[in-house]
């Protein structure tokens, strides 16, 4: 009996990401104005959306900035993972558009928005057993190469 174990290949992937700039407000009353302040501290987010989103998504702080956030995820599906970040970066707008509704005097300066588009980097699957197996073929079609030519050569030695 001979055995066959078939393993899966794994799939191509994709890594997307996307920096979204958290709101920046200014209070203006009739007695003082304040400085530009973020609705929300990147740390925050970073704390409160993981549960909002779907659960590969992963949501960082880059170089300890105070007003952006980083949302990447690595799937195979390259629409679906463009998708997902675009959804949250949409329940972060609604949920940054809700705090600013409530708060009185406060003027936007700038709005929850994604920086740039998507960045999107193709992750070839790469697999050792692949080139293991097209040596293999390949030294197994030279073993039996030589092996056709050995036994030529012995019954051409027979017959005479």
């Amino acid at each position: 009996y001979v055995f066959v174990v078939i393993k899966p290949i794994k799939a191509d992937t994709y890594h997307v990401t996307q920096s979204v700039e958290i709101a920046t407000l200014q209070i203006k009353s009739e007695y003082r104005t304040t400085g530009p302040f973020s609705v929300e501290r990147s740390r925050d987010v970073v704390k409160i959306l993981p549960s909002m989103v779907d659960s590969s998504m992963q949501i960082t702080v880059p170089n300890a900035a105070d007003k952006v956030i980083l949302l990447s995820i690595v799937s195979t599906d390259k629409e679906k993972a463009l998708t997902q970040i675009s959804e949250a970066v949409n329940l972060l707008k609604e949920r940054h558009g809700r705090m600013i509704s409530i708060m009185k005097d406060t003027k936007i300066i700038n709005p929850t928005s994604a920086l740039n588009e998507p960045k999107v980097v193709f992750i070839p699957f790469k697999n050792k057993l692949t080139k293991l197996m097209v040596f293999g073929v390949v030294m197994g079609g030279v073993f039996g190469l030589i092996i056709s030519l050995l036994v030529r050569l012995i019954r051409a030695q027979r017959e005479k």
